[in-house]
């Protein structure tokens, strides 16, 4: 489950840190945000521990502490406080919700810096 974690939150800390000016590339980081949440929804709802998603991400991030390492981590805690649903549907439902909640999240903190 490691390598699934890695696999999602790579593509967000390989992003270049954002200009904010230029609207095209906050959007495009922010649909890869709406996806890397998206699926840290998927692994809290596949019934991983958060101290094993937590070790793994921080594994990823030692020397990153920007704003988009911040908000990775806090999108794994807000993940992980959210409840583990029963079936596939709720779960895969849950994890497009939280996507789109932090999809909406990011839009709205580059409306405000813009």
């Amino acid at each position: 489950m490691g390598k699934l974690v890695s696999l999602l939150i790579l593509p967000l800390l390989l992003a270049p840190k954002l200009a904010f000016a230029q609207s095209d590339e906050a959007l495009r980081f922010c649909a890869l945000f709406e996806k890397a949440t998206a699926g840290t929804m998927r692994v809290r709802q596949s019934g991983v521990p958060i101290s094993e998603a937590m070790e793994n991400f921080n594994s990823q991030v030692k020397d990153r502490d920007d704003f988009r390492v911040k908000m990775m981590r806090e999108s794994v805690i807000g993940a992980y406080s959210k409840p583990l649903w029963s079936t596939d549907e709720m779960k895969e439902s849950a994890a497009i919700e939280f996507g789109n909640a932090n999809y909406l999240k990011c839009i709205k903190m580059i409306k405000e810096i813009e």
